[in-house]
């Protein structure tokens, strides 16, 4: 079994905190979350224990998720995706609808923890390479 811990509990870290606990609880199971806002931690409290600190979940987990959104890309309403273009967010005409793509996206990152898990390769990054794809962006 793979523990998980999430990083981020609005849209999407609550769209992964569902997925995970849809799978058979032998494969994988979440250990808790943690986010900046209050308000966000409130309305998943109920589907995973909260870590007092990013540290702690980091400690009780194998795997940490960072349910945090590129700079360039933002949802509007939840369903559609946008670009920042010249300073202004305009709707992404040839956006697939997130009902649609978040089945996919979810179950592929999930796969992907499951082969982390059992030692194969994966297509997964490092805690390391996404802090330093962060800090580069």
């Amino acid at each position: 079994m793979v523990t998980i811990g999430i990083i981020g509990a609005d849209i999407m870290g609550e769209c992964v905190l569902h997925a995970v606990r849809e799978q058979a609880s032998d494969l994988v199971r979440v250990t808790g979350t943690w986010d900046p806002s209050p308000e966000a931690m409130a309305r998943v409290g109920g589907l995973a224990p909260p870590a007092a600190s990013v540290a702690a979940l980091i400690a009780r987990a194998q795997c940490v998720y960072v349910a945090s959104p590129p700079a360039a890309v933002r949802l509007r309403d939840g369903s559609v995706a946008g670009r920042l273009v010249d300073g202004a967010w305009q709707p992404d005409p040839a956006a697939v609808p997130n009902e649609r793509t978040r089945p996919r996206v979810l179950r592929r990152q999930l796969e992907g923890v499951a082969r982390m898990a059992r030692g194969e390769p994966h297509h997964l990054a490092t805690v390391q390479e996404a802090f330093e794809a962060i800090l580069r962006a």
